[in-house]
């Protein structure tokens, strides 16, 4: 409260918690709840002591105020806000003071390194790569920082130094200004492996490398050059390519390649001073980017002056007076995006994390561009930036979530986490190790997160952190064990928190701001027992067990069997036998009555009419023959040796009946599938047992239909009936068993569910005997 009006400050979460107060008596001191004695001194410093050390704290510091320098007064008092900082109350207004570390880790280069561009760790070889645009390269031991070699020169003499290093196939490649060098680490030198001067020989251009990109998934670089030249280059192979970017001629001065960008599996963009391009595959041509994406068109007076493309779909393209553009190669759509307005920015490069952030530096500051979000940020020297101008700096990703930002004669280490917006509002785990060993690519988790060992790397390590701008920072609290009050420990933001040799099963560590909590879940770490311990193990056992008891069953339940499954073999071969015999002949009665036939015509002089029908029959027999090993034929070969035989019995009776064939128009012969000669039995017993009794109008009808995903075939006879039918097969002297019936209704009852054959007397309206129907049905098979 002022004398003027009551100041309301909201403290961020849901939840109360306690404040501490300054002692009354004393109200610029007070004690927080870690036990620090904290003193406001007039001159605007905070006084700490603890039982170990003591230390002093501007209020000016840029990263705590910059607005105004705080008067703290007489009547100055200070407020703790646990788990966030501390509240400073002056005369003039108040002032949070947090307790966090810096953004930006600040580190000094040695002297007369010049402007650093690049900061490459390798750990395999414990050496961490300094690469200046000026002064060439020194070569640090990374475990101690002891300086190794500095390298201003190759062995031949030529000036080291540039902008660009990169790393494919673990192998360190970066450029100077005519020639591309791989570090060597063999022999700890950099080594010549592309000469621009062997490469352009026999030619007048101004020679100098502008751009280095490789991509490990292509496999080779693109170089752009000073003068509009395009190299590509196989690292593996040694071979190279030059292009022209524009055709000789067609431009005034230079054309400077500003950046290259590789995407797909051959394809890289080419930004120029005089354009933008792409080019195709390793020497293929060099085109315009706008004949292939119509609406990535800039003004007449844009200079790019960088760009990416991020998983081959989103183009970044930053302008050196124009700010940032975006292009969706998908929708062939351009635009800004949203946020700050950074139109009339002057940016010098882009960068992208290989994740999901690309970084802009520029007169201004840093720009972070969020792509999930599509929103635009900037940092300057209030958020902690130690150089407000970064126009012409150079960017690096040391791992996931860390960049190195190359300055004059330092670089900056700064983790993507402290800068970018996060959804949620979470501690963060940091800095897993299983055993004392690092777990590989997991820089962060949140809070919650459950992880799963085995009972030989049980010991386990971490640190707690917050994500620096959107949460207040994590400053000190208390450790938990599985719920038990006697394994409370206190940790700091600094200290890993370790716990040795954790016991089988699922262990919960939690996280509070007091001793006594409240405490909420910060990991969750189950330690698995032994293979032959585990539940699914002990499944597995018993299951084998249960499996041998089943074995001895069945084979027991086998022997029992054997002799019904042998009788069921025989019964089967001798069903097969009799199919096989159905398919190879046809009735003996009807073999037998063609030949008697043939012998009448013959006899009767009728030479024509006994080799027309001697023909027919010929066909007929071959159609058997060839069908007679076949378990399916078509059904157009089917109803033509149902022709074959039908036209034969006409012959034979003179005409004596009429045929109606009808097929369904819906219904493909070619392709339907059927067992065969399962119509033609039905059909004889049809001309012979109804048809051939009766008197005046005789009439056999088939009728082939799809129903219900079946086929349907129907034969029908308006002959004189089964039940007449058997009577004069009684009184006959030679009783027929029509078997070929029978075998043939089990072929059709075996080719499938739902198949058969019903059999329908006939009545007419006097409900006297009409003939008789028989349905045929089988699944509806295509070839």
């Amino acid at each position: 409260a002022t004398n003027a009006l009551p100041w309301h400050v909201p403290l961020q979460g849901a939840a109360i918690r306690p404040v501490h107060l300054a002692d009354p008596a004393d109200p610029t001191s007070t004690r927080l709840s870690d036990g620090t004695l904290v003193h406001l001194a007039d001159s605007g410093w905070l006084h700490f002591q603890d039982h170990e050390k003591t230390w002093d704290l501007d209020l000016d510091l840029g990263r705590h105020t910059n607005l105004f320098q705080l008067e703290p007064g007489d009547h100055g008092r200070l407020v703790e806000d646990p788990g966030k900082g501390l509240w400073v109350m002056g005369r003039n207004g108040s002032v949070h003071v947090s307790f966090q570390g810096p953004l930006f880790q600040v580190y000094d280069a040695a002297e007369g390194l010049g402007k650093v561009t690049q900061v490459v760790d390798d750990t395999i070889a414990d050496r961490r790569f300094l690469f200046s645009i000026t002064h060439g390269l020194l070569v640090q031991r990374l475990s101690t920082g002891e300086q190794l070699n500095w390298w201003r020169a190759d062995p031949e003499g030529a000036r080291l130094g540039g902008t660009k290093w990169r790393i494919a196939n673990g192998e360190h490649y970066f450029h100077g200004p005519l020639a591309i060098y791989r570090y060597d680490r063999a022999t700890d030198r950099p080594r010549k492996v592309l000469d621009l001067d062997e490469v352009l020989a026999g030619s007048a251009r101004d020679r100098r490398i502008n751009d280095l990109e490789l991509d490990a998934k292509q496999g080779f670089a693109f170089i752009g050059t000073k003068d509009n030249l395009l190299i590509t280059y196989d690292p593996l192979t040694g071979r190279s390519a030059v292009r022209e970017v524009k055709p000789e001629g067609s431009f005034s001065g230079i054309d400077l390649i500003v950046e290259t960008a590789p995407f797909g599996t051959d394809q890289g963009l080419v930004l120029a001073e005089h354009g933008q391009f792409i080019a195709d595959g390793f020497d293929g041509p060099v085109l315009p980017a706008q004949d292939r994406w119509h609406s990535f068109r800039f003004g007449p007076d844009f200079r790019a002056a960088g760009g990416c493309v991020v998983a081959d779909t989103v183009v970044v393209v930053a302008g050196f007076t124009d700010g940032l553009f975006l292009y969706d190669i998908r929708r062939d759509s351009l635009y800004r995006p949203t946020g700050i307005q950074a139109d009339r920015f002057l940016i010098s490069d882009v960068f992208h994390d290989g994740l999901h952030h690309v970084y802009a530096v520029s007169r201004e500051g840093l720009l972070v561009l969020d792509l999930r979000h599509g929103d635009l940020s900037l940092f300057r020297g209030s958020d902690g930036l130690p150089l407000e101008n970064l126009y012409y700096r150079y960017m690096i990703f040391r791992t996931p979530w860390e960049l190195v930002l190359g300055l004059t004669d330092r670089y900056v280490r700064f983790r993507t986490r402290d800068l970018v917006r996060t959804d949620d509002d979470g501690l963060f785990l940091e800095e897993l190790t299983v055993n004392g060993l690092p777990l590989p690519g997991l820089p962060y988790r949140s809070t919650g997160y459950t992880w799963s060992t085995d009972h030989e790397h049980n010991s386990i390590g971490f640190r707690i952190g917050r994500a620096r701008l959107d949460t207040p920072p994590f400053t000190k609290g208390y450790i938990r064990l599985d719920g038990k009050p006697g394994s409370v420990r206190f940790v700091n933001a600094s200290e890993a928190i370790h716990f040795q040799s954790l016991a089988e099963g699922e262990h919960v560590l939690e996280l509070g701001y007091s001793p006594g909590g409240p405490f909420f879940q910060a990991m969750v770490v189950d330690v698995l027992p032994p293979i032959w311990r585990r539940w699914w193990s002990i499944a597995a056992m018993a299951l084998m067990l249960m499996l041998a008891t089943a074995l001895l069953v069945t084979w027991r339940s086998r022997v029992l069997r054997s002799k019904a499954l042998m009788q069921a073999e025989y019964d089967a071969r001798i069903t097969e036998l009799e199919l096989s015999s159905l398919r190879a002949r046809m009735h003996p009665h009807f073999i037998f009555n063609s030949l008697n036939s043939i012998k009448s015509f013959i006899a009767a002089n009728e030479p024509r009419t006994a080799t027309r029908y001697l023909n027919k029959f010929a066909q007929l027999v071959r159609s058997i023959l060839n069908d007679s090993g076949k378990a399916e034929v078509d059904l157009r070969s089917e109803l033509k040796g149902l022709e074959l035989y039908l036209e034969l019995e006409r012959m034979r009776f003179d005409g004596s009946f009429d045929l109606d064939l009808r097929v369904d128009p819906a219904i493909d012969p070619d392709r339907v599938l059927v067992p065969p000669l399962i119509v033609q039995p039905y059909a004889e017993n049809a001309i012979w047992h109804g048809l051939m009794h009766k008197i005046g109008d005789r009439k056999l009808t088939i009728n082939v239909s799809r129903e219900n995903g079946a086929l349907h075939i129907t034969v029908r006879d308006n002959g004189i009936g089964r039940e007449a039918s058997r009577a004069l097969n009684a009184m006959s002297a030679r009783k027929h068993r029509s078997l070929g019936m029978s075998i043939t209704k089990e072929v059709i009852a075996r080719s499938g569910p739902g198949a058969g054959v019903m059999v329908k007397d006939l009545k007419d309206s006097n409900d006297r005997p009409a003939g008789t129907e028989v349905h045929i049905r089988i699944p509806y098979r295509t070839s």
